[in-house]
């Protein structure tokens, strides 16, 4: 079978953790994928929040070094018929597969597959393949003809061969629905939406935290009496997003010269006219 990993998320420096659907040649779901995409530094460390990575667009990551982690944690309800079960997959320009370990006849094989990639720095072309591209997982194995098959007992007929071979087949698809029910799965064709509303999450949060910055910026000002705040300042306090950061903006402030802004007001030209 097969799972798309869409990598966007990467293009915005943004972790991604997801349950994916695996489907067959046809189309069919045939079990689900968990697996983590993250971002991270040159030595492997994922990024946190606090590490405060995103980015507000793909385009400031051209010329910047750019790494990240693929992780294929595990699959659940597959079919158990096969052996040397194993993941293959590639990334960007390679021209060789990825495969994880292998294993054999079990329906939740754990692959606890990670895989880093590097690129320094990072192209027009990588950055637009992050945003727009996708990685495409395969699951492949060796089928296992199991005992049933053939006629293990001297005069067992066709009809009760076919019974057997379907009490196997019954084990796996109520192994599935029961994470169907009970398991978020996500089907390949909407993963998309599922990447954009993780974005859009995450932009709305930037959004609202340049909005309270510049409320609790404006605040400061009007406290100390200030007629204007200089455009680095403002620039400062938009960009922000650690409270270390916040906190230099405000000493920015507090240190910042009004003379200039008190002879350019309204308030002040007015006084001198008169």
């Amino acid at each position: 079978g097969t799972v798309q990993v869409f990598l966007q998320p990467i293009a915005y420096m943004v972790e991604m953790k997801e349950q994916l659907e695996v489907t067959d040649l046809k189309g069919n779901k045939i079990g689900i994928m968990n697996l983590e995409v993250a971002p991270c530094n040159k030595k492997g460390r994922e990024y946190t929040e606090t590490d405060d990575k995103f980015v507000d667009s793909p385009d400031e990551l051209v010329g910047k070094d750019v790494h990240f982690v693929f992780k294929i944690v595990n699959c659940r309800g597959l079919p158990n018929k096969y052996t040397d079960v194993h993941c293959k997959y590639r990334v960007y320009l390679d021209e060789t597969d990825v495969c994880t370990e292998k294993i054999s006849l079990t329906a939740n094989p754990d692959f606890n597959h990670k895989k880093q990639f590097s690129f320094n720095p990072a192209t027009r072309q990588l950055v637009d393949y992050l945003n727009n591209g996708s990685i495409m997982v395969q699951i492949v194995g060796k089928q296992y003809i199991r005992k049933s098959a053939v006629a293990s007992k001297k005069g067992m007929s066709t009809k009760e061969m076919l019974k057997s071979d379907r009490a196997v087949f019954a084990k796996t698809a109520n192994l599935m629905n029961g994470f169907q029910m009970n398991g978020r799965v996500v089907d390949p064709q909407k993963q998309s939406i599922v990447v954009e509303l993780l974005l859009m999450k995450k932009t709305q949060a930037r959004l609202q935290q340049r909005c309270d910055n510049m409320k609790k910026m404006l605040e400061k000002a009007e406290k100390l009496g200030r007629s204007g705040v200089s455009c680095t300042t403002i620039k400062s306090f938009f960009n922000a997003h650690t409270d270390e950061q916040f906190t230099n903006s405000m000493k920015q402030l507090e240190a910042e010269d009004d003379d200039g802004y008190r002879s350019a007001s309204p308030t002040s030209q007015t006084a001198q006219s008169a």
